[in-house]
């Protein structure tokens, strides 16, 4: 007597894993915070990094880049304190869909800066993976996401 077997219709954890592609996160340095330190520090933990440099040219003018960073899916990184309070940029923002993380204290260091950004990396992923554009959210000191009110 034959008898067949029934296969298991579940997956397999490593068939199951395949399935599930991890989001490719780009971040976005804007050129006020400068061209190496933060971009260099976030590629050597991994991450994939561009710069107005690199996507845009230099004197790129802050609805250039938004419209950029939101066309193309990418987590900026701006220092810019008063970029949640020019209509021209909030305009941008809104209908770019742009994911913008700024810092706190426009007053860092390169260094104080790229190593706030390391600290906080996955905590940007993370965010970014769970809320969807716009938003502008502060990056503290102390590494903390603070997401603001886009006026």
């Amino acid at each position: 007597m034959n008898v067949k077997r029934k296969r298991s219709r579940k997956r397999s954890a490593a068939s199951s894993k395949q399935l599930k592609k991890a989001k490719e996160h780009i971040f976005f340095i804007d050129e006020a915070i400068g061209k190496h330190a933060v971009p260099d520090a976030l590629r050597k933990a991994g991450a994939k990094v561009e710069t107005v440099h690199d996507a845009l040219h230099s004197g790129a003018l802050d609805e250039e880049w938004i419209e950029y960073v939101g066309r193309n899916n990418r987590l900026a990184i701006t220092k810019d304190k008063r970029i949640r309070h020019r209509q021209i940029e909030i305009q941008a923002i809104k209908k770019y869909k742009a994911k913008v993380f700024r810092y706190t204290s426009g007053n860092l260091s390169g260094k104080d800066m790229a190593d706030i950004a390391v600290k906080t990396i996955d905590k940007m992923k993370k965010y970014a993976d769970n809320h969807n554009g716009p938003f502008i959210v502060s990056i503290t000191k102390g590494g903390a996401l603070n997401p603001l009110k886009i006026e």
